[in-house]
């Protein structure tokens, strides 16, 4: 929440915390990365497309998010 949604801090954890993310995927789904936007105003954004059940998956970026308070500021979605 707040004004300042993008600066290279924020772009710095955000590649930071997505390179463990994953590693994380990695050890049960193929994935790639498909679009990546690091300069939007509304804050970094990347998206994957992902070989695998969309409930595991999601089981999975529910798992990274609750494992370290500073997690929880991503916002993981599966669609």
């Amino acid at each position: 929440p707040g004004p300042i949604k993008n600066n290279q801090t924020i772009r710095d954890f955000f590649a930071a915390g997505l390179a463990v993310f994953e590693k994380q995927l990695a050890v049960k789904f193929q994935f790639r990365m498909a679009e990546q936007w690091l300069g939007e105003s509304t804050g970094p954004e990347r998206f994957y497309l992902v070989d695998g059940p969309a409930t595991q998956v999601k089981q999975l970026t529910t798992e990274f998010e609750e494992a370290q308070a500073a997690h929880r500021l991503f916002d993981l979605d599966v669609l």
